[in-house]
């Protein structure tokens, strides 16, 4: 079984339940299936392939949860990063994990950057929570495609 099956099984059989809340905000199981369909094709078209990483750092969010349920589905692997981190560190496990994409909560850019041109393996720098580009990091929202087929990807459970 692959992390993102039990989400689809209650897509199908609960679409309206809560799967998340946080502070005022909630999403079902249907709405998070569709937003993890919407992340796997993104990261897709990206280039991204089975077997790539991302790196992720954020604090508890919805979207750190569709993070993980997409990259299931696209059969990426996810590298989260504690925001306690220093940049210096983030970018240690970045170049160690050897990630093609770099996404950060708004409140952590300014350190990445600081760093960023030390990051020898990422192509892609999408920001969470912010709908204007910071440098030249890409709105989260503006880089999360329309595309809410299930993925066409071949992964073995």
């Amino acid at each position: 079984m692959l992390l993102h099956h039990p989400l689809e099984y209650l897509a199908r059989e609960r679409p309206d339940h809560p799967l998340a809340e946080l502070g005022t905000t909630t999403i079902d199981y249907a709405a998070a299936d569709v937003l993890a369909n919407r992340f796997a094709n993104s990261l897709s078209a990206l280039g991204l392939v089975k077997g790539d990483r991302i790196a992720y750092l954020s604090k508890n969010s919805i979207e750190l949860i569709i993070m993980y349920y997409g990259c299931s589905k696209a059969g990426v692997i996810p590298v989260p990063l504690n925001y306690r981190l220093a940049p210096r560190e983030c970018l240690y496990i970045v170049n160690d994990a050897e990630c093609t994409a770099m996404f950060s909560e708004t409140e952590f850019v300014s350190g990445l950057e600081t760093v960023r041109d030390e990051m020898s393996t990422v192509k892609h720098f999408i920001c969470v929570g912010s709908e204007q580009p910071i440098n030249t990091w890409q709105p989260y929202q503006d880089w999360l495609g329309a595309d809410s087929t299930h993925p066409k990807v071949a992964i073995s459970d």
